[in-house]
């Protein structure tokens, strides 16, 4: 994922706007990370920044979807429900957005938000990580 100006936060925003209920922007959310994780398997391991999905990637999408979805009541049952998703990309980026909208603050905390992300790649390794 290129940040580019914000281009594609925007357009990610433009996005979430797009769909009218919380299912519809996690099952979105869900298919926009499987999409970046098949970008990173298709990338040379040489090019190591790229080959694996970065916390930067994750923390990217997750920020966007809480910010769409953060004043329904019915979000964080609707995100902790699929926070154990058999497919690990999809599992750490609802996880951490259940953590962003319980604990708002994180989003403006990039110390919180790396120990986070440390914390669950040690938990639960991404097992296409060598």
């Amino acid at each position: 994922m290129t940040i580019n100006g914000g281009l594609e936060i925007n357009n990610m925003d433009e996005r979430f706007s797009s769909f009218v209920t919380v299912s519809e922007k996690l099952d979105w959310a869900a298919e926009r990370m499987m999409g970046m994780q098949e970008d990173a398997d298709s990338t040379p391991e040489i090019i190591s920044d790229y080959a694996w999905l970065r916390d930067d990637e994750i923390y990217c999408l997750a920020e966007c979807l809480f910010d769409s979805i953060r004043d329904d009541d019915m979000a964080l049952k609707q995100v902790v429900e699929r926070c154990s998703d058999e497919r690990w990309p999809v599992r750490i980026m609802f996880c951490f957005t259940r953590e962003l909208l319980e604990n708002p603050n994180l989003k403006d905390d990039s110390q919180m938000y790396i120990a986070w992300f440390d914390n669950f790649r040690t938990l639960d390794p991404d097992p296409t990580e060598p």
